[in-house]
């Protein structure tokens, strides 16, 4: 599909739309602005639209360039479009901060959208990005300020995974810790315990699921260049 193809389309819409009253030359001169034997040339084929002139046309009438493909050529052009998937994929932030003494944070951000491949945050369930506040437990995995990305699908908050990091309920805070199960426990793991197990904090999960406490599986941790003082 070529500019003239679309062009001699436009040029057979006027002609139909001529002959049968909905249009006449005087009018289609005076929208364009240019002279009546002029309009009756292009309708002719001697004389050819300019771009502007064309524009201007559509417009009045209320068409498109896609007004002028054929069904099966449309339906090409999107087929085309849909396969193509985008690179990037836009991921929301949530607002405040998560880490000790912050609730897990549930608004998003109106103004900022973290970029990640699309592949990569394809198969994640309801993904976010969060700010961490400064945790001295953790310190060595991350620090105050980092990104980090959530997957808060329910299968990835249900298969905990050995070395894994979750986003854990504990008490009114939420924290990014490492997660083992024993029994109906879910113990807590920070860096400085990782070794001592008689150290591990718990929560008694009895009848409860897994979901009431592990809010979300971190996939990626980021750092940004620039950063702002920790507080709110």
């Amino acid at each position: 599909m070529d500019f003239e193809t679309l062009q001699q389309r436009l040029i057979e819409v006027l002609r139909i739309r001529v002959r049968s009253g909905e249009l006449t030359e005087r009018s289609l001169a005076r929208l364009t602005g240019v002279s009546q034997p002029h309009i009756h040339n292009v309708l002719k084929g001697v004389r050819v639209l300019s771009p502007e002139i064309a524009d201007q046309i559509l417009h009045h009438l209320g068409l498109t360039l896609l007004d002028l493909l054929g069904r099966d050529e449309l339906a090409k052009v999107l087929g085309a479009l849909q396969d193509q998937s985008p690179r990037f994929a836009g991921v929301p932030i949530l607002e405040g901060r998560l880490g000790p003494g912050y609730p897990f944070p549930t608004e998003v951000s109106l103004l900022e959208r973290f970029p990640f491949p699309a592949e990569r945050v394809r198969t994640l369930g309801n993904p976010v990005v969060a700010r961490v506040a400064e945790d001295s437990a953790m310190r060595g995995v991350f620090q105050g300020n980092d990104l980090v990305l959530l997957d808060q699908g329910q299968e990835g908050r249900l298969r905990i995974q050995a070395g894994g990091l979750y986003v854990v309920s504990f008490g009114s805070h939420a924290v990014i810790r490492r997660l083992r199960l024993g029994g109906s426990r879910l113990y807590l793991v920070t860096e400085e315990t990782l070794h001592e197990p008689r150290c591990w904090e718990w929560e008694h999960l009895g009848g409860r699921s897994l979901l009431d406490s592990v809010l979300a599986r971190v996939v990626w941790i980021g750092r940004e260049i620039c950063t702002a003082p920790d507080s709110d």
